[in-house]
């Protein structure tokens, strides 16, 4: 039956196909202008009509939503072009608008392929499915190319025909660069759409269906070749009409693949239930009247089915029941899940002995991270010691003192050591704990040390300034500890005679250099000692000493 319907379908676009190109032949060797006009029309409207059902058609079929659109939307582009041409033959006599009609042909050129490629990405998805936005790049070639046709008046890149005043009807033109963009464009979104619809396929004959969908492909290239030479016999059979050749090649081509299964459509219930012997559906009416079933399905319990909702499902004696609501009726199919069932139930064990595992192992890393942080308090205290141990030791020989000291000013100048000494503990221990979290530091924490031990110098009423500038964002926190400990190491060894000294810790020659300016002589044997690269200056009272803080040292 369904073979019949089909077969009265092709019967009746044939019929159509054929009287449009007998009015054609008609119009073309009449004398009478008004008859030419009438079967010109008559032509055109059985056309469009065909074009129009055949949209109509593609919407009642097409099950997925946006291949739906796509395909009706490539109706309406075969439909634009045709009336375009009609347009421009029957209404138009001003060569200007004519030619620009002529231009705005390959708008459908090139939207078609283009909705070809859409069409073949949306196979095989859900009804809801939307293209991904990057597949909206495909508009930018297409659009460049159609504006530039659209504007060949500008620069003759597409036609050329020696200026506009030299266009007729008739005329003779070259084919320039644009045009063969154009068709190498065109080319590979057709080559691009049947490749992914045959990948897409799932029929086991897609190798001999490709070669069906390549039919009309093949006709339009080989048409277009033809146009280009326009050999005298193409006329002589009337085939000389670019539109409607094309158009009807280009709807065949989606017709071909509708009917051969690459575009998934609802009108092959019979073929679908006959190669799915193995699968059991059945089709109900309204009333739960079974009307289709495959072989493999069992009869549905009426209840059964009444008692699921639609577009629902229920398991019942260990299968999910799924029944979907069609036109007319119902689908109801069913999956046996006996097999799943027992696999979760061994599933649900695994997961429990797993739970009990886990547990186990989370208590084992919880014991392991309370280890390890304690371990790191440890190796950070021993680190914090290390770096303040011998300015403790200095600051309980100053208490002792002090203990000791009778004098009021003796006894001020003492708290302002320990102040001194206090703040540099201090900081310094605040750059063991940034280090430790991170390596990289700004030279904005040097600056702020620096800033706090000049603050405690003041009670010592030693005078001086700072500058730090790295010309860098972040600098190894290890040489800006370096700097701050090589200040405090020259601080300790004058504090008792020095009453002015300045720092500078800056860039020169892409080496971090620090320089220390003090207005008294300094003793730099246990200096030499620690920082192997120390330059010591002397110039009578005054002593300047430099450290390259990435070239030697040590911490």
């Amino acid at each position: 039956m369904k073979n019949r319907v089909l077969g009265r379908e092709a019967l009746i676009c044939i019929f159509i196909v054929l009287g449009a190109y007998l009015c054609h032949i008609i119009a073309k060797n009449t004398q009478v202008f008004f008859l030419s006009n009438v079967f010109n029309f008559l032509r055109t409207g059985l056309y469009v009509g065909l074009f129009s059902a055949w949209g109509v058609s593609v919407g009642r079929r097409i099950m997925q939503a946006q291949v739906r659109r796509y395909l009706i939307g490539v109706s309406f582009l075969v439909i634009f072009w045709i009336i375009l041409k009609e347009i421009r033959y029957r209404f138009v006599l001003d060569l200007f608008v004519s030619r620009h009609i002529w231009y705005a042909y390959y708008i459908a050129i090139l939207l078609i392929p283009m909705l070809a490629v859409f069409v073949s990405l949306s196979l095989g998805r859900g009804s809801n499915y939307r293209l991904p936005k990057s597949a909206a790049l495909l508009y930018l070639p297409t659009a460049f190319l159609a504006a530039l046709v659209l504007t060949n008046d500008l620069h003759f890149k597409a036609f050329d025909f020696g200026g506009t005043e030299n266009w007729s009807e008739t005329s003779s033109y070259e084919y320039g660069p644009v045009f063969v963009a154009l068709t190498v464009w065109v080319i590979l979104l057709y080559a691009a759409a049947v490749t992914v619809m045959f990948f897409k396929s799932r029929s086991p004959n897609r190798r001999r269906v490709i070669k069906l969908t390549l039919i009309p492909l093949a006709a339009v290239g080989v048409y277009l070749i033809l146009y280009v030479l326009r050999p005298e016999w193409l006329d002589a059979v009337y085939l000389d009409d670019l539109a409607v050749t094309e158009s009807a090649m280009f709807v065949l081509f989606f017709e071909i693949c509708v009917q051969c299964g690459l575009i998934q459509s609802n009108s092959r219930y019979f073929d679908l239930f006959n190669a799915s012997k193995s699968l059991p559906v059945q089709i109900l009416d309204n009333q739960c009247n079974i009307r289709y079933s495959t072989d493999g399905a069992e009869p549905a319990d009426r209840q059964t089915v009444l008692s699921i909702g639609e577009d629902s499902s229920a398991l019942i004696d260990g299968k999910r029941v799924y029944k979907m609501r069609i036109k007319g009726g119902f689908a109801v199919w069913s999956e046996d899940l006996t097999e799943l069932i027992e696999l979760r139930r061994t599933l649900e064990e695994r997961q429990e002995e797993l739970t009990v595992r886990n547990a186990l192992l989370e208590h084992e890393y919880e014991n392991e991270k309370r280890h390890n942080a304690i371990e790191e308090q440890n190796r950070l205290y021993d680190l914090l010691q290390n770096k303040t141990q011998r300015q403790l030791d200095i600051i309980n020989e100053i208490v002792s003192q002090y203990r000791i000291t009778q004098a009021e000013s003796e006894k001020k100048r003492l708290l302002s050591k320990i102040i001194v000494l206090g703040s540099f503990i201090k900081r310094r221990k605040d750059f063991v704990l940034s280090v430790s979290s991170s390596r990289m530091l700004s030279d904005s924490k040097l600056k702020s040390a620096f800033a706090e031990s000049y603050f405690a110098l003041q009670k010592l009423n030693i005078s001086g300034g700072f500058l730090v500038d790295t010309k860098r964002e972040s600098i190894d926190g290890e040489t800006l500890a370096l700097a701050y400990d090589f200040f405090e190491d020259v601080l300790e060894a004058v504090m008792d005679k020095v009453s002015s000294i300045s720092v500078r810790v800056c860039d020169i020659d892409g080496v971090l250099r620090e320089a220390i300016m003090l207005d008294c002589g300094c003793k730099a044997d246990i200096l030499y000692k620690k920082y192997r690269n120390l330059t010591v200056e002397e110039d009578g009272n005054e002593t300047s000493l430099f450290l390259a803080l990435e070239e030697g040292g040590e911490l």
